[in-house]
């Protein structure tokens, strides 16, 4: 009997630590996946930068805008473990989206609207909202709430506009039917 509740609780420990690696193995994969994504930014952004010095079509200040873009990805990936273990919260978001906004006052005062600049941009934003997406708990659920409630209440007061212009019309055809009532 003793052995058979020493085998128990051995299987017991076995679940538990298996449940935890589980876990602590799913948390590697995000933050890997996270990290690379950034790593992987960081890389293109060194290969434009390098295809831009050597291509007359690019202007200086778009060189700026390629530099401080890679100056934002380097802050992202060194100070990524620091903010992956908070809350991640729509505040959060913004506040990590401005400490890596653009810090440089000549970017900031050249609009640079060169095609590699923008896809750039648009890059290492979307892998800034990838990593936001990875670390939300329950994103997909609570966006589908959030859609499902705006659309029940659209749905409501359209019915209710509905049903109060019927009132109205009930209404003014029953105060016309009582106004020719009233002549005879």
């Amino acid at each position: 009997m003793i052995t058979l509740l020493i085998l128990v609780f051995l299987g017991l420990m076995l679940l538990a630590v298996m449940v935890f690696q589980s876990i602590r193995l799913r948390n590697m994969l995000k933050h890997d996946a996270v990290l690379f994504s950034f790593q992987e930014a960081r890389a293109e952004l060194v290969l434009s930068l390098a295809d831009a010095t050597h291509n007359p079509s690019i202007a200086h200040h778009d060189l700026i805008a390629l530099r401080d873009l890679y100056r934002q990805a380097e802050v992202a990936i060194a100070n990524f473990d620091k903010l992956k273990v908070e809350v991640f919260t729509l505040k959060h978001f913004i506040n990590v989206i401005s400490n890596v906004r653009i810090s440089s006052e000549s970017l900031k005062s050249i609009a640079t609207h060169h095609p590699i600049v923008q896809e750039q941009k648009l890059r290492f934003g979307t892998r800034l909202f990838f990593a936001y997406g990875v670390y939300i708990p329950f994103l997909r659920f609570r966006l589908l709430v959030k859609i499902l409630g705006f659309l029940t209440r659209f749905f409501i007061r359209r019915k209710l506009d509905k049903i109060a212009s019927g009132y109205r019309i009930y209404r003014d055809l029953e105060s016309n039917y009582n106004n020719d009532l009233s002549h005879c």
